[in-house]
């Protein structure tokens, strides 16, 4: 028991029911409380799986909010959607420019008037 963790930080996501219906049952408890209640509940589970944590029904209870943070269209799936080389690669027939803003060129023009680089001395 020396390395038992002695400080606990509990969150409930607003998300999964079964936290909801916890956190309601938790919130009227006095805070000095709180500690005793979980000790209560932990007791319970483990007299309910006396060999042990059943990680199984732990990860069903997780993974009921577990889905609620994932985005509408799943990374995985984006990435395996990559469109394709030529797509990305620019058309032939497009026609390539360099545009120079207003403002930029106007920079130029100072610049050349500065350090006198006309070309045509």
């Amino acid at each position: 028991m020396k390395n038992a963790r002695l400080d606990l930080h509990i969150r409930f996501n607003p998300l999964n029911r079964r936290h909801q219906q916890i956190a309601a049952y938790m919130e009227p408890v006095k805070t000095k409380y709180l500690t005793a209640l979980v000790v209560a509940a932990i007791e319970e589970y483990q007299r309910q799986h006396p060999y042990g944590v059943d990680y199984r029904e732990l990860d069903k209870i997780r993974k009921e909010s577990y889905c609620s943070f994932q985005p509408k269209k799943p990374i995985q799936k984006n990435l395996t959607k990559k469109t394709s080389s030529e797509q990305l690669l620019p058309s032939a027939n497009a026609e390539h420019q360099l545009v120079i803003p207003k403002q930029a060129a106007d920079v130029m023009d100072q610049l050349i008037d500065l350090y006198d680089l006309d070309e045509d001395e």
